[in-house]
Parts: C-alpha cells; structure tokens; sequence
C-alpha cells in the first residue's frame, strides 16, 4: 500500500490495476474509470472497475491518495507470460455459433 501525494491540477494515470481500490487520503481526486468521472473526498474510495487506464486528476492542492487491493505484478519471464496471456483474456473475440 502505497500513498501518493499530488499537487493540484496535476495528473496520473493507472494501468491494469482493475478491482484495486483508489482512496483519498487528504484533498479531493478527479477519477475517469471506465468512461465515468468520479469526484473523490477525504475518506471516500472507489473500486476501478475498467480494463481501461484510469485518469486521476487532483483538484486540491497536495491531494493524497493511496491504492489498496493492488495485485503485484511478476517480473523476468513470469512476468513476460502474465503480460502475453492478459493480453489474449482482453483481445479474445467471442465464437461464433453456427
């Protein structure tokens, strides 16, 4: 669990972090998850629910926010096949019937 502190207006994007939880620790975020905005206040969480990145933007100066539930992401070749093998979960087309 890491907390980040932003000053205001500035911008961070998150990737592939779905199900984590964005919690504002102090100030107030901007989130675009999944197409929606959503405005975050001291105390307030939001579960990222897109595949998407998510765009989190601070309104107020020195916002702080952490990330909870965050899956740890392998690396060398275990993380080279966790990488190929979401890639081919969220680019698989669906069968068609006949």
């Amino acid at each position: 669990m890491k907390t980040t502190t932003r000053p205001s207006r500035s911008v961070i994007q998150l990737t592939e972090q779905q199900g984590a939880f964005i919690v504002c620790e102090e100030g107030q975020l901007w989130l675009t998850d999944n197409g929606d905005d959503i405005v975050l206040t001291h105390g307030e969480r939001h579960q990222i629910q897109g595949q998407q990145a998510v765009v989190i933007e601070s309104l107020r100066l020195n916002s702080r926010f952490r990330l909870d539930g965050v899956q740890e992401q392998p690396t060398g070749w275990l993380g080279k096949l966790h990488s190929a093998l979401h890639h081919l979960h969220t680019t698989r087309q669906p069968h068609a019937h006949a």
